[in-house]
């Protein structure tokens, strides 16, 4: 994958908020706060990219983030991350704001955009920001585990 697609994916997630991510005992599950997430076949990785517990502030509110970042090949690429903003709850207006088409994707409702060809579906979680950010559109169909 060439560097401006990473720097893109990781600044778009980044921006996203917070979140906590654990790789769980099957190796193609990997959980990010209390929410598990499924990565498909052939994605490795790239621990380079992790962050945990990081802490920021967007317009004038803090929030903390741990991201992991998945990668196919050199134009493939996920990443998982949920967010906490505090005293703030996320709310699906609030979700709505960052742009993007409303979707429903395996029962979640958020929000889909695209970037140059990369795709970030949004949604709020139990009072939380999932930012799932990707290369193909397709992937979040096995990403988003159905509850």
């Amino acid at each position: 994958m060439n560097k401006k697609v990473l720097v893109i994916l990781s600044l778009l997630v980044i921006m996203a908020g917070t979140s906590i991510i654990y790789a769980a005992s099957n190796e193609n599950t990997v959980q990010v706060d209390d929410f598990e997430f499924n990565i498909p076949d052939g994605f490795v990785e790239n621990v380079t990219a992790e962050a945990v517990n990081e802490k920021t502030s967007s317009g004038g509110v803090e929030y903390t983030y741990c991201q992991k970042l998945f990668e196919k090949g050199l134009s493939d690429a996920i990443s998982i991350l949920v967010a906490e903003y505090g005293g703030y709850e996320v709310t699906d207006e609030i979700v709505s704001a960052m742009g993007g088409e409303k979707t429903t994707i395996n029962d979640f409702d958020g929000y889909l955009g695209n970037e140059s060809g990369i795709f970030i579906f949004s949604y709020p979680k139990e009072g939380k920001l999932v930012t799932i950010t990707a290369t193909d559109k397709e992937l979040f169909d096995e990403i988003v585990i159905k509850e």
